[in-house]
């Protein structure tokens, strides 16, 4: 083993005597370059690893991002799902609060019903006509309730004072276009207009030939519908009985609908 600088000046000389500073300064560039080698071989190693760690975090930023993007989505796709759904529940129930508001109508559709006839003399309906006189002119109301939910509208009306010996015919005489009713909406104490009442106003002359005989019949039907019904009929067919003092309802399909 070498221990001192000529030897190993010698041998790297191949040999060759050389001084100890030759020597000296040889080894002292060779340890330099290796101390430059082994420098540059750690920067380079530095420089891969901060290549390789800037790649991953590269990547995990990417990945973080993309997934950030993904759950954000996702979420944006169960909220937006969730009121889809919300609307289509509510339009639902809409539709079948709708559904169960025309099944209430049709069910109970305008109902038009005969509740009073009455007769009298003059302007003044207290003047009540309880026997006939041949020749006499009277004037007469007919009340029509509506007993039904919906408000009735009225399309075509007949009716017709009627004077009889017997039954009625089958021909009914009230179906004749030209006897038609005059009516009105009837109207409270306080003159508002009730809209579940209907009037129809009448007037005849007893007949000349006029017998106790002969019945007086107030005849006719109402043509009428609502919002939701478009066909409603209500046929009446009523008799003043002098013994009561009033009319009453005549027991036949072809003319009355109250039974």
């Amino acid at each position: 083993m070498k221990t001192n600088i000529l030897e190993i000046g010698m041998d790297q000389g191949r040999g060759t005597e050389k001084s100890p500073d030759d020597a000296a300064k040889k080894l002292n560039v060779e340890l330099i370059n290796q101390d430059w080698h082994r420098r540059e071989l750690r920067h380079r190693s530095l420089e891969k690893f901060y290549w390789v760690s800037s790649v991953i975090l590269s990547v995990g930023v990417v990945m973080a991002a993309g997934m950030s993007a993904y759950f954000a989505r996702s979420a944006w796709e169960d909220s937006h799902k969730a009121v889809v759904e919300a609307r289509q529940t509510t339009r639902e129930a809409q539709r079948q609060t709708a559904v169960a508001e025309t099944q209430l109508r049709l069910a109970y559709p305008a109902k038009l019903k005969v509740t009073n006839v009455q007769i009298f003399e003059g302007a003044d309906p207290r003047n009540e006509v309880t026997s006939f006189k041949p020749g006499m002119t009277f004037h007469g109301w007919a009340f029509f309730t509506n007993l039904g939910r919906e408000e009735p509208i009225v399309e075509e009306t007949r009716c017709l004072p009627y004077w009889h010996i017997g039954n009625l015919p089958m021909n009914r005489p009230h179906l004749d276009p030209s006897f038609k009713c005059d009516w009105t909406w009837t109207k409270g104490e306080s003159g508002q207009t009730k809209t579940n009442e209907i009037r129809v106003d009448f007037s005849t002359r007893v007949p000349d030939d006029y017998t106790p005989d002969m019945d007086f019949y107030f005849l006719g039907f109402i043509q009428y519908k609502d919002e939701v019904s478009p066909n409603l009929f209500v046929r009446f067919a009523r008799r003043f009985d002098p013994g009561k003092g009033r009319f009453v309802l005549i027991d036949n399909p072809d003319y009355e609908d109250g039974r």
